[in-house]
């Protein structure tokens, strides 16, 4: 008995409680809730809800969190005297906008125009306000698209490289190289260019919007997609979002057609189109690196096509099995998995030929994006994922997979409340819509040249923007909600909004949380926001219109399911994360650092020097000096770790000077790192300058009364007066791990 409580000694059960407490609560709530309204339990309803819940985590929630970032804004601009008048005329100004979209889904207006002259007129304006901006408006690139259009100019002049070594390279493929080849590499090329781009994706969502939702509502949307300001900022610059939002469009335009093709039997026009899904997707894939949401998007929406078919319940499923897909699902997924095909054959082709990036590069990038941002004190910006992480990778995936593993499993147990406050912060980042002045307008890049310039022009956008994303999201949110509720919307829409879900959910949790990587929702959320408002509603599904009550009781019959499944599974990866090996040690209940002089104000200095975020804390321990460094001053901090057997052990540990000190050219001798073992040294190495962490292993440590003593010593060989001697000496102990050594 005293050697199971040993095994839970430091548990911290809270998260574990709650979470089993409220996964029981939701599985009684789920009961009760059943027997006082009893509702058939068919995989359409259990299918429905699981995509309304993803709609509603991925886009709505999120956005929800960015429109609370943007409205007291809004309060701060409308109050202050200096922003008063010009957030007055942009909140008139975008108001009416909204009056005339709302009138349109109506069809309150322009009801006698026919469908070419309205949609000739709408693009010829808004070709010619696109075309006024990028003529007025010259900016300096900088980041990304400096480095892009670089890449362009120098393919014209040297020509194009044997082999693809880098993702810039692989994004002007597709469009900007041809484009600068055929007229030039002048800055009007691409502006140009990106205007022609937006103007066709803008057509494709009309065309989208009018089959799945009607005429009036494609009317709207295309008029309200003409007007988005970021579409206006970002076509000034060579960024690879204009093409990767056309592709995006061009993938669901022809998944759309293959279902048509699939619903009229056009078995040849279906292979046909499918092939081109296929091209198209991959061409998404090198210009985005968004195919894999979108296939799981697809097969999502597949397995609800089916679910519509036939009402089985899932007490059937033992025995009706093969009915739940059916013949025409089979076709759906089978036309499916040729596109896929094509896909994979046309990677293969450009790999072969050196135009893409080969999986060796791509892997090595995908497991850095893992290992860079899957903790939740991550703040969702690629300099500190660089500065934090780059160091500890190692030469190979493997390694470097297993740091991405580890880390999860550490922070899932260590910052299991944080997870929820990160995403929050990074939903704040992400939906803050069209807000990356800096890229587009920003007051540091506009040039002499541009006939659009100075502190006003920049604060009138910003403010303009921040007016139209304020309400563009107030209207989001309330449609999206109407739509689930209602069950106002055509299935074949479902591909978009799950699509975009997913990658909304990704940027979340993995790599960046720019909001420019979420840019293909201006063309998509016009068309439900315009078949929300629209006084007809959309087709239902197959099984027979659902009323209100019973949508709204599937919807919370599925939050209940899938509250109780996260509370369980999160409580059974807890605790595997307690008794596994490849967690991280806690290096926030190391003892205090200390050293051997005293200085007043040492406990503060080392306070300082810990991580900013506390959930890193857990990972990292900080060791530097508290003075000016002597010779013979020494920092240390140590651990005591009870073990439950007297068997050998193994430590390892990465140890990393986060401070490039290279003018100093005794800094390779000014200090030492010893790692101490049961008191005895295992490690003594000098501290350089390097650019990544050294990783250490020791083995066959025997343990002392079954317990292990680790010790981390910083210690001074050589005075350093110098006036960074507060970093100078600064050490990183990080990602170490106690475990049985194997035999």
């Amino acid at each position: 008995m005293i050697e199971f409580c040993h095994m839970f000694e430091g548990y911290p059960a809270l998260p574990v409680f709650i979470s089993l407490f409220t996964g029981m609560a939701a599985l009684l709530i789920l009961y009760a809730f059943h027997l006082k309204r009893p509702l058939p339990w068919t995989f359409e309803n259990l299918i429905y809800a699981s995509m309304g819940w993803l709609i509603l985590l991925g886009l709505t929630i999120p956005m929800f969190r960015g429109m609370l970032w943007f409205a007291p804004r809004f309060i701060d601009h409308l109050t202050s005297r200096r922003t008063f008048f010009i957030t007055s005329i942009n909140t008139l100004c975008v108001i009416l906008i909204y009056v005339l979209f709302i009138l349109i889904a109506r069809k309150s207006v322009f009801k006698g125009m026919s469908t070419k002259t309205f949609v000739f007129l709408a693009v010829f304006v808004g070709l010619c306000l696109k075309l006024a901006y990028v003529y007025l408006m010259d900016v300096k690139l900088v980041s990304d698209f400096e480095s892009m259009w670089k890449i362009v100019t120098e393919t014209i002049t040297t020509g194009w490289p044997e082999r693809i070594t880098s993702v810039h390279q692989q994004r002007v493929l597709l469009f900007y190289v041809p484009l600068a080849r055929l007229f030039g590499n002048s800055p009007l090329v691409y502006k140009i260019g990106n205007v022609v781009l937006l103007m066709l994706s803008s057509l494709l969502s009309f065309s989208l919007a009018r089959r799945w939702f009607g005429e009036n509502a494609a009317r709207a949307s295309l008029f309200l997609i003409l007007l988005v300001p970021e579409t206006f900022f970002n076509s000034c610059i060579p960024t690879h979002d204009i093409p990767g939002a056309l592709l995006f469009l061009c993938s669901l335009w022809l998944l759309d057609t293959l279902l048509l093709r699939v619903d009229k039997k056009s078995w040849m026009a279906g292979l046909i189109t499918s092939l081109f899904l296929g091209i198209s997707v991959e061409f998404l894939e090198i210009q985005r690196s968004t195919s894999l949401v979108f296939w799981l998007a697809v097969l999502m929406f597949i397995a609800y096509r089916a679910s519509q078919t036939r009402g089985i319940s899932p007490s059937d499923m033992p025995k009706k099995i093969p009915l739940i897909l059916n013949r025409h699902a089979y076709l759906i997924l089978l036309f499916v998995f040729f596109s896929f095909l094509a896909s994979k054959g046309v990677y293969f082709l450009l790999e072969s030929n050196g135009l893409i990036l080969n999986d060796k590069a791509k892997s090595k990038g995908a497991i850095f994006d893992l290992v860079r941002s899957t903790d939740s004190w991550d703040t969702g910006e690629y300099s500190y994922q660089w500065n934090n992480y780059y160091p500890y990778l190692k030469k190979g995936n493997t390694y470097n997979s297993s740091i991405a593993v580890n880390k999860i499993l550490s922070d899932f147990y260590y910052n299991s409340f944080d997870r929820i406050s990160n995403c929050s912060m990074r939903a704040k980042k992400l939906y803050a819509l069209g807000s990356q002045a800096y890229f587009y307008y920003g007051m540091n890049i506009q040039l002499p040249s541009s006939r659009l310039k100075g502190r006003k022009i920049s604060d009138f956008l910003t403010n303009h923007n921040l007016v139209f994303v304020l309400f563009f999201e107030i209207a989001f949110i309330l449609s999206s909600i109407l739509m689930l509720i209602t069950n106002r919307i055509n299935p074949r829409a479902f591909p978009s909004l799950l699509t975009l879900s997913f990658l909304s959910g990704a940027l979340l949790v993995l790599v960046e949380s720019q909001p420019r990587y979420i840019y293909p929702i201006w063309f998509i959320a016009p068309m439900l926001m315009a078949a929300q408002i629209g006084a007809r509603p959309g087709p239902q599904t197959n099984q027979g219109q659902r009323n209100l009550k019973e949508n709204i009781i599937v919807l919370i019959r599925g939050a209940l399911i899938f509250l109780t499944i996260a509370c369980f599974l999160f409580s059974a990866v807890h605790l595997f994360a307690h008794f596994s090996e490849r967690r991280y040690l806690d290096m926030a209940e190391w003892a205090r650092p200390r050293s051997n002089y005293r200085v007043e104000n040492a406990k503060k200095y080392f306070r300082k020097i810990q991580s900013k975020y506390e959930g890193q804390r857990h990972l990292r321990l900080t060791l530097g000096n508290a003075r000016v460094p002597e010779k013979g001053d020494r920092v240390s901090a140590s651990h005591t770790y009870q073990v439950n057997d007297d068997a050998l052990r193994k430590f390892r540990v990465a140890v990393y000077p986060p401070y490039r000190a290279t003018r100093l050219s005794h800094a390779a001798e000014t200090f030492s790192v010893l790692i101490l073992i049961n008191g005895r040294v295992a490690e003594r190495f000098p501290l350089r300058t390097t650019k990544y962490a050294r990783w250490f292993e020791i083995e066959n440590i025997i343990p002392e009364d079954r317990k292990v003593k680790i010790k981390f010593v910083v210690e001074t060989n050589l005075d350093a007066p110098d006036d960074s001697w507060q970093k100078l000496s600064l050490t990183n102990f990080e990602f170490a791990q106690l475990m049985k050594q194997k035999n």
